[in-house]
Order: C-alpha cells, then structure tokens, then sequence
C-alpha cells in the first residue's frame, strides 16, 4: 500500500487482533493525494515471470482497493485521510485510479492473472464485529457497499484477456485467525462484484459457515478454500469430496475449484504448523507444503472443471497426493464476466 503515491509506512498505536495474539502496530497512512507513478512490485512481477517461464501463469496479489480503503480509515488515520481527503467520493476516486493504472502497469508487463486480497468481508462478516461497529454508530451494510463501490470501480474497464479474482481472507497470522462467521451478511453484496472472475473463499472451518450464501453468486466461478494451511495434518479424501458434492447443489459444478483456504501466513513470521520438522509429522508438514506449492500453480484458466466423480478423484489424487505437478490438467475457458 505504501508503495502508491502519497501513501507512507507508519507506526500504528495497536496491531490487528487475532485469536490469542496480536500483529505487528504498523499501518500505511496518508501523506499526500494518492496516485501511482510506479511501484516495486512491478519489477518483483518482471522477475517471478522470467523465472516462472512460458509454462506457467504468473500472479500478481495486491491487497484490495476496500483493504486499503479500511486501513486509511482505522484508528488514528480516520482524522489524517478527512484531511486529505475531506470529500469521500474523491477518495474512493483516487483510489479506484490508482489501482486501475498500477493494474494496467503489471499488465503491461506481461500479467494476466491478478488476485485483491481482502480481509475486509471476513471481518463484515464476524457478527462480533457487526455488533461492535453498530455500537458505534456505523452503518456496517453501507460500509459493505461502499468497499463493493470502491473494488467495482478499481476493476472496471480493464482488458478482456486479464483474470481478476479476490480472495476473502480470515487471516492467518501464526496459524491463527481473525474472523469467525458464514458469508451470508455479506453474500449478496460481494456476490454482486462485477468484473470479478472468481471468489477464493475460505470454508476449512465451521467458523466460515455453510455453503447456502453461494446462492447469491451471479457470475465467474467460486474456488472452495477446503484445504487448511493453518495445520499440518492432512485432510481426508472423502471428506472433500463429501463437500464438494454439498457445494455443488448450490452452485454449478462446472463452476467450482479447489484450493487451501488461504496462504501460509498473513506475514512473513512463520506458522506454527511449520514447526521444526519432528518425525512423521514432517513428513505431513512436508507434503502439505508441495500442495501449496501445487496451489500457486493452479491458476484460474488453467483448472479443471471438477465435472463429475472422476474428475473430482483426478484431482485430488494429484492435490493430496505426492505428484509433482498439476499443470497439465486441461484448461478450462476463462468465466464469462
């Protein structure tokens, strides 16, 4: 975020809470109108390119336009961006601005999948949040719609061959998590996104709820967060399978992918399920770290379809299983927006 003009490295007064701990007290505050005249991650993007090579689609995460829209406005920066920015139409503007012309920067250098990471609709979510901001006089629906506005409008217009997920995150910080309840306060407006070509949502826990909120979806594909990088155990078989098929009463199978619920940190401080390695345990830790490294892999346009019992068995064979690689599963045609 800090990388954007007008957008400074600070120190904040409390981190981020999590179950049990809490984050590091940094933040990105204001120190000027926002805008992008260049960003290090583009020449990072540059180099993960020319090492991935022509087999493999290259990503670019960025945190989401609403992710960074929540931070200028959290604690001590609220009163800094009101003096920037005292009009919040502009904000959300120059915001929207800013990222559509970074975007067209890393697509310019040669990225056609870009993913938002956004911690926002799992704290939307959280009905102790809700209840929290409603104490304090917030509108949460109005807050959900706005962070839809400012997404929608950071995405829109951009080429018709660029890939945009967004990833609602739970967090993950020292394999612990942040937020805690199902989608469905949110699910209509997430769902409502357009531009979007897939959701990664997180489902490994009881505490994301059911799949019923997928009702709401009106375009691109979902990708089903059922694998946990917060452990190190591995997840049974038929138990997948056994949600997939739950999931796909709601949604059209055709229209589902698989993936772990997240990263493996929301920091770079390590996971407690990356412990030091002690016997068969690191052998689990070891294999759950080759399907996450499969998972970076396994890019939107290039999935399989999951259509029917086969190809779910298929591709958890090559997912849980200790194969190298599942790049060469067939494409599948990018989602219609």
């Amino acid at each position: 975020m800090w990388g954007l003009d007008g957008v400074e490295k600070a120190a904040s007064e409390r981190g981020y809470p999590f179950q049990g701990m809490e984050t590091r007290t940094e933040t990105a505050r204001l120190c000027g109108k926002i805008g992008f005249s260049g960003h290090p991650f583009v020449e990072h993007f540059k180099f993960l390119k020319r090492v991935a090579g022509e087999g493999a689609v290259a990503r670019q995460t960025l945190p989401a336009p609403a992710q960074f829209l929540a931070e200028l406005q959290r604690g001590d920066n609220a009163a800094i961006t009101r003096a920037f920015y005292p009009d919040l139409d502009e904000l959300i503007a120059d915001i929207a601005s800013a990222y559509r012309t970074a975007i067209l920067a890393f697509y310019d250098a040669g990225c056609r999948s870009v993913q938002l990471d956004d911690c926002t609709w799992g704290m939307l979510c959280d009905r102790d949040y809700w209840q929290a901001r409603q104490r304090d006089g917030e509108d949460v629906a109005a807050t959900a719609k706005l962070f839809a506005r400012v997404n929608r409008e950071a995405i829109a217009g951009l080429p018709d061959d660029l890939i945009v997920t967004t990833h609602v995150c739970r967090g993950n910080y020292h394999s612990t998590w942040a937020s805690s309840g199902g989608y469905e306060p949110v699910a209509e407006t997430l769902f409502g996104i357009e531009g979007l070509d897939a959701f990664y949502l997180e489902f490994d826990t009881d505490r994301a709820g059911d799949f019923t909120p997928l009702r709401h979806l009106q375009g691109g594909q979902v990708v089903l967060g059922l694998f946990s990088s917060k452990t190190g155990e591995l997840e049974d078989k038929e138990t997948i399978l056994g949600r997939i098929r739950e999931a796909a009463e709601i949604v059209d199978i055709n229209r589902i992918c698989l993936s772990p619920q997240c990263g493996f940190a929301s920091t770079e401080k390590r996971l407690r399920s990356f412990a030091p390695p002690i016997g068969d345990g690191f052998r689990d830790r070891r294999r759950r770290f080759a399907a996450g490294e499969r998972r970076r892999r396994f890019q939107l346009d290039h999935a399989d379809h999951l259509d029917g019992t086969e190809q779910l068995q298929r591709f958890l064979d090559l997912l849980v299983g200790n194969r190298r690689s599942i790049a060469r599963l067939p494409g599948c045609p990018k989602a219609a927006r």
